[in-house]
């Protein structure tokens, strides 16, 4: 009777043997299933993670492409209305030069001095800067046309003899340089 309850109990070891192994096998198989889902899972979040840097890199050159076609256009759009503004006086100027002259010469009527000042009113207003070098001033060929060479010692070179013409700008562009004769 020993020798069975030693029989019985060894076939419940075995038989406790075997439903743990088939357990652990069948636990083993959940290990390497979940192992492998998390692995899709990690792979459609790396391709998703991609597709977003993407969309990102996409969205940003589109912003800065808009701001690059603003930017532009409020730069065409401000030149479009400087060229005008600049067709403009470049016919005006002569007649400005013309008052200048005859408001120098003191003889002029009260009506004609207010046309003079009115005419200087509309150049300032609309931003046209007068380029008014005067003698000994430096040379300078970006607002400055040289109409003659004078003659001068070594400490007046490439300053302004004298002005012939004034000169007229609006913002960073001449719209007549100054007539300059200049010691060489």
């Amino acid at each position: 009777m020993e020798e069975n309850k030693e029989i019985i109990e060894e076939q419940k070891t075995k038989l406790t043997y075997k439903e743990l192994k088939e357990k652990y096998d069948e636990l083993q198989s959940e290990v390497s299933e979940a192992h492998k889902a998390i692995k899709e899972g990690n792979d459609l979040l790396l391709k998703q993670v991609k597709q977003i840097e993407e969309l990102n890199d996409k969205y940003l050159r589109a912003l800065a492409d808009y701001q690059n076609l603003k930017r532009t256009s409020s730069i065409t759009i401000a030149d479009s209305k400087n060229s005008g503004k600049i067709s403009v006086f470049k016919n005006l100027i002569p007649i400005m030069d013309n008052f200048e002259k005859a408001v120098e010469s003191g003889e002029v009527t009260e009506g004609v001095e207010l046309i003079y000042n009115g005419l200087k009113s509309v150049f300032t207003s609309n931003g046209v800067e007068v380029i008014d070098p005067k003698e000994g001033d430096n040379f300078n060929d970006s607002i400055h046309e040289a109409i003659a060479p004078i003659s001068g010692n070594e400490d007046n070179k490439n300053k302004i003899a004298f002005t012939q013409f004034k000169g007229y700008k609006l913002g960073n562009s001449v719209i007549r340089y100054a007539k300059v004769g200049v010691y060489v």
